[in-house]
């Protein structure tokens, strides 16, 4: 189904009827899956202003229709004047956390009426239709592929954000993490709050930058040192963690940005040079701040103190000079809190004058669709692709399943993290990665001291359920090569098949459902041109089972044939 539909879009206060589209809205046809509603007919809202969007489509019967949408910050849906849906009062998670939803369509005329209140940053609208009739989640999973068609390299899709720790290393190392991010090193975890952060390294800015003295690297060695260990690369972040305390010290805006950028330099040299009793590592990527547009719609500042265009000035001065002295190295940011027109104000920024060099550029989403992953990094690519950075290295370095609006919050997410729900949407979100044009994931967090960190217990440093999503991965990768596959299996099925030199096959599946009541199992069947599977071996991580070998047949037709429930991982290899 085609992305480009007939919109129509009214700012006036609500209206009686919401079954009519008023007579001065304004129509727009969209082929994009993200809307600036502001640029729509050129009125800028501000927080908590209201538009109302509606979608108008006929049916042949009376049948279930269903939706996805989303709105920064809340959204309430409407079917033929009857309230189906709604994120209000708590809010949708801004836009990324886009909903799926339905409602009994009439024969004939239907209309679509959903109400978008903007949050800070935007008034930014994503909307689709999800189909005319609801899934049929019974049906067995079919899925086809060919074995000789190579699509590319499996990526990155298992990278971590922070550092394993001694008792869980052994596991750490089982799972083959390709890179680190050290963002948030300092906040818990590893010992101390004087590792990574630049004000941690360099404590005292009234010192020579030059003077191997004025630095502090000692626990921030011991940490990357742990990374190493762990057989990890290091994603270094330059910058600060976030700050929520009233009090600042990280975020506060250097007060000379050529200085901070040559201690951005020698932290640099440090790590790959030798500098300062450093080190000869292979650290490619350099990312510069995080999360600078959080603060351009918080009162509390908690990333950023400064302007907009202050941030945009030191990010390029430290982006132009660290290229200027290591040519060979990944520079890049600036961890968008995906935040669009603060990232189109800071290409914009970047692209005039003398060209700022954006190696890769790197942002974060939450929510409980995987598929953003594919959708928004798509959106995020189009952009870079409109100011010429289209070459840049596209990186979502820090995701995670948050569910909004559930009203004990935190508790629920703590504990959909670290269960079986938290593993197969980050299974899933792999998957849609690996076959979207992002490049390099890194999932949010490996800290011991963070309900975040659903690879991990908090007491035990055993494995939790995500931790085997990262085993899945590294043995797509030690295969290599994606070969083409044909998912049309039953609702929530994502997969990625991979293969090596000698067309050994394994493919990885998973089956994520957002509710809380998961469907009946289906039985799933796999055929593969030109690979026939004689014997395999099918391993399930659910609820009951850590990638235990489980039962599947290999059958005469050469196709191998296997049972999945919901909210399931199995991975097959033959």
């Amino acid at each position: 189904m085609s992305n480009e539909r007939t919109l129509y879009l009214s700012r006036k206060a609500c209206p009686e009827n919401l079954n009519a589209i008023p007579s001065d809205a304004v129509k727009f046809t969209t082929g994009s899956l993200f809307v600036q509603l502001d640029e729509i007919d050129g009125i800028t809202t501000v927080m908590k202003d209201r538009s109302f969007v509606y979608y108008e489509f006929e049916l042949e019967t009376e049948r279930e229709v269903i939706f996805s949408a989303g709105a920064d910050w809340y959204f309430i849906a409407y079917l033929n004047g009857e309230l189906i849906y709604s994120t209000y009062p708590v809010g949708n998670g801004a836009l990324f956390n886009t909903l799926t939803f339905s409602g009994k369509g009439r024969k004939g005329r239907n209309l679509l009426t959903i109400e978008t209140i903007r949050g800070r940053a935007t008034s930014l609208f994503f909307f689709a239709e999800g189909g005319n009739l609801a899934p049929d989640l019974t049906r067995p999973g079919e899925i086809s592929g060919d074995i000789s068609a190579i699509q590319r390299n499996i990526k990155y899709m298992n990278g971590i954000n922070n550092a394993p720790v001694a008792r869980n290393m052994k596991y750490w190392q089982q799972a083959k993490i390709s890179y680190v991010r050290n963002h948030d090193a300092s906040i818990s975890g590893y010992g101390s709050a004087h590792i990574v952060d630049v004000h941690m390294i360099f404590p005292d800015f009234s010192k020579d930058p030059y003077d191997p003295a004025s630095y502090d690297f000692v626990l921030s060695d011991k940490y990357h040192k742990l990374i190493l260990e762990g057989g990890s690369k290091i994603f270094y972040r330059l910058g600060t963690r976030i700050e929520h305390e009233p009090k600042k010290y990280g975020t506060i805006m250097p007060p000379d940005f050529k200085k901070w950028a040559v201690i951005c330099e020698h932290i640099v040299r440090h790590y790959t040079e030798g500098w300062a009793d450093g080190f000869n590592w292979d650290v490619e990527y350099w990312e510069i701040w995080n999360e600078a547009d959080m603060s351009s719609t918080n009162e509390n500042k908690c990333t950023w103190s400064g302007t907009d265009q202050e941030f945009f000035e030191m990010y390029k001065i430290t982006a132009l000079h660290l290229k200027k002295n290591f040519p060979h190295l990944k520079i890049g940011g600036p961890a968008l809190a995906c935040t669009f027109s603060w990232m189109k104000d800071f290409l914009a920024y970047m692209s005039a004058g003398e060209r700022c060099p954006i190696d890769f550029f790197s942002w974060h989403i939450y929510g409980t669709d995987p598929d953003n992953v594919e959708k928004i990094g798509g959106f995020v690519q189009s952009i870079l692709q409109k100011y010429g950075y289209g070459d840049a290295e596209n990186i979502l370095n820090e995701w995670n399943y948050i569910r909004a609006g559930v009203p004990d919050g935190v508790p629920y997410n703590q504990l959909a993290i670290h269960g079986m729900k938290g593993a197969a949407f980050a299974m899933s979100a792999m998957l849609s990665g690996q076959n979207s044009v992002v490049d390099m994931l890194m999932y949010y967090d490996a800290r011991t001291g963070t309900w975040y960190n659903g690879i991990f217990d908090f007491y035990t440093q055993q494995p939790l359920k995500t931790f085997y999503d990262f085993v899945v991965w590294s043995k797509l990768m030690d295969l290599g090569k994606q070969f083409e596959l044909n998912v049309d299996a039953g609702e929530g099925i994502r997969a990625v098949g991979a293969t090596d030199e000698n067309g050994k096959a394994g493919i990885a599946l998973c089956r994520y459902f957002e509710q809380d009541e998961m469907p009946a199992e289906i039985p799933v069947t796999i055929r593969i041109k030109g690979k026939k599977f004689t014997s395999a071996t099918a391993l399930l991580l659910d609820e009951d089972n850590d990638l235990t070998e489980t039962n599947c047949t290999c059958n005469a037709d050469g196709s191998v044939t296997f049972n999945m429930k919901g909210n399931s991982v199995v991975y097959v290899e033959g």
